[in-house]
């Protein structure tokens, strides 16, 4: 069966790209642009592109000519349908645009802690500077000392009289 029976036996009516142009108010070029985007259905036969009318009511949500008088474009009226899309879409909008606000609150507390913890990190870092520094000068000695040698340090800086004068270059 060719595609024209199929359309036929469809039921849809279709048209030719100019009628269907015209009948939407906008040119032949954007109809076919319309056409290879998906957003006229359409069908090519024999070569040539038929435009599926639409039934009740179109899909075009552009400004329609108003049929009356060839001037000014009038915007087409919604439906109840219409409506009832685009409140639930401002109310999606809207709770979308309540969570991001609480997440970008939530974010700012987590950078204001994050400060804080960098803050004391630096501060327990230097007291364990110090305290290390405390732990190094506190620490005995490696090598023993001799007993011996340290007494007579310790007399001839208590009493430099007993010392003999060239103990001083020693």
């Amino acid at each position: 069966m060719s595609e024209t029976g199929l359309l036929a036996d469809s039921g849809q009516d279709t048209v030719s790209v100019a009628e269907a142009a015209q009948i939407l108010g906008i040119s032949a070029d954007a109809v076919r642009k319309g056409l290879t985007r998906g957003r006229l259905r359409g069908w090519k036969v024999d070569g040539s592109w038929r435009v599926a009318r639409p039934t009740g009511q179109d899909n075009h949500d552009g400004p329609v000519p108003d049929q009356t008088s060839p001037g000014p474009v009038r915007e087409r009226s919604r439906t109840g349908q219409d409506n009832a899309v685009v409140s639930k879409t401002l109310e999606l909008l809207a709770e979308r645009d309540r969570v991001i606000a609480e997440k970008d609150a939530r974010l700012d507390q987590l950078q204001q802690e994050r400060a804080e913890l960098y803050g004391r990190l630096g501060f327990y870092q230097a007291q364990l500077a110090q305290a290390k520094d405390r732990l190094l000068a506190l620490e005995a000695p490696k090598e023993p000392v001799e007993v011996e040698k340290t007494a007579s340090i310790v007399e001839a800086v208590l009493d430099p009289a007993k010392r003999p004068w060239w103990r001083f270059w020693r």
